[in-house]
């Protein structure tokens, strides 16, 4: 799960509908990276009044200007930030204010999904397959066609080493959040994203391209 955060007493930010009230500079990599479409999507759809300032070599660029005060909002992996910064995150220091993703998570239960901000087919349409990638994440894929018995063995396997305590250990010695998703349910995420009406995938695709359009 990606999420927007700000530092809230250095911003005067503290929540969505802040962001709303008063222009927020969100620092960005590019036009069609997660830093700058977040923010940018969220105007269109939720009013808020980012200021999407890009040319940031990377995430990490843009993790240090938002240290330093040079932007406001930066969007990154929530567990990444909760690892560094937890008595910052603990104090409300740094405050989550979006999260890009599909389904809420521990601890952020009440912050805005921008998968349920979309007000027409086009924009919800969009906001699905935009937070499927979350849902994937770092998956393990294999070709099509593999046969149904050896995708089992291999999900049964991807299974049985989560539930090894060997492997648990490594995951608790590195302070790793683990929230690991079954192959079937993975699967069925998908196919619903594959299932949408094909005129609002075509509504999508037009959306979306306006918002390229309009980072130019």
């Amino acid at each position: 799960m990606n999420v927007g955060l700000v530092w809230g007493k250095q911003s005067g930010i503290r929540s969505l509908a802040d962001a709303k009230t008063k222009e927020t500079v969100a620092g960005a990599v590019g036009g069609d990276n997660p830093t700058s479409l977040s923010p940018r999507i969220l105007n269109v759809v939720a009013g808020t009044k980012f200021k999407i300032v890009t040319g940031y070599r990377s995430v990490n660029d843009v993790q240090i200007a938002w240290e330093r005060g040079e932007v406001d909002v930066l969007t990154i992996s929530w567990d990444l930030i909760r690892t560094r910064f937890p008595d910052q995150i603990k104090s409300a220091d740094i405050v989550p204010i979006y999260a890009y993703a599909l389904k809420r998570v521990p601890g952020l239960e009440n912050i805005p999904l921008m998968s349920e901000l979309g007000r027409n087919d086009a924009e919800k349409t969009f906001l699905q397959i935009y937070a499927i990638g979350t849902e994937i994440g770092r998956s393990l894929a294999a070709p099509a066609g593999v046969p149904k018995d050896r995708v089992a063995i291999l999900r049964a396997a991807f299974m049985k080493m989560l539930d090894d305590p060997e492997f648990k250990a490594v995951v608790e010695k590195g302070g790793v959040r683990l929230d690991p998703l079954a192959g079937e349910a993975l699967a069925t995420a998908v196919a619903e994203v594959l299932r949408l009406p094909v005129q609002h995938v075509a509504q999508a695709r037009k959306f979306y391209e306006g918002l390229l359009a309009s980072s130019k």
